[in-house]
């Protein structure tokens, strides 16, 4: 799933099936997005890949780079520390998004 972040707002903006997963940087590449400065991706790595692609994939599907960071699991508990195997998640440093977050 996807959305836009825009001040307290958040609206999705894509949406893929279970069976499509694969698909995954082919719909982000038609996706047509409003100017944004920055573009953040959440995952564990696994389930990513589970979607047969990878944050590099996804970072080249949008033109950007991709900057992994660490973060609270879904439990609330902390994440694993970035660079160890299945680490929990990445960002996609584009000066693109989150319009708000910035200003």
């Amino acid at each position: 799933r996807g959305w836009r972040i825009d001040g307290a707002i958040a609206a999705p903006v894509l949406a893929l099936s279970g069976d499509v997963r694969p698909a995954l940087p082919d719909a982000l590449r038609q996706c047509v997005f409003e100017p944004v400065r920055c573009v953040l991706v959440a995952g564990d790595e696994r389930s990513i890949a589970r979607c047969g692609t990878s944050a590099a994939d996804i970072g080249d599907a949008l033109g950007v780079a991709v900057v992994p960071f660490d973060c609270t699991g879904w439990d609330g508990l902390p994440g694993v520390p970035v660079g160890v195997p299945g680490g929990s998640a990445f960002a996609l440093a584009i000066g693109l998004a989150l319009r708000g977050v910035w200003e």
